[in-house]
């Protein structure tokens, strides 16, 4: 489907996962991105947000949900940031996921990612960062996501 700032996303349907891939205009494609699975099917969310500074495209976010395994209740549901990269190879790459449990501002968390630390981010490089309740330490998501960005930039 046509996306924004010409770029095009592919959605990859297999029997019981998604992927997503992002091509730019001038033809640089992303690759397939994969998401966290451990329930036994998981699909993209009707969700995606483009992430802008201004007028220039950072990225986007997306949700990814899992039917639960036999047995549990609940599947999990998490929100990636994606940066885009159009002058990289990968052109995009998933910066981080942000688990969605009982703690506020996972979708604020995921676009804060991606406007506190797309600009230096290397899709080569640098690799995704998990934020979950585990790994957040009792904080609030957007605490854990500015502590994050600080220590990359190194302040």
């Amino acid at each position: 489907c046509t996306g924004e700032g010409g770029w095009t996303l592919f959605l990859h349907d297999y029997l019981n996962q998604m992927t997503l891939s992002l091509e730019n205009e001038a033809g640089a494609n992303s690759g397939e991105m994969r998401f966290d699975q451990r329930g036994s099917d998981g699909e993209l969310g009707q969700r995606i947000e483009w992430v802008y500074a201004g007028e220039t495209l950072l990225g986007l976010t997306v949700g990814y949900s899992e039917t639960p395994l036999a047995g549990e209740a609940n599947g999990a549901y998490n929100v990636y940031s994606i940066a885009i990269k159009p002058d990289q190879t990968p052109s995009a790459c998933v910066m981080s996921r942000v688990e969605f449990g009982r703690v506020r501002g996972v979708t604020s968390a995921a676009r804060q990612v991606i406007t506190s630390m797309a600009d230096g981010w290397d899709c080569a490089e640098d690799q995704r960062i998990d934020f979950s309740p585990e790994t957040i330490n009792g904080q609030p998501y957007s605490q854990a996501v500015r502590e994050s960005a600080r220590a990359r930039s190194g302040n």
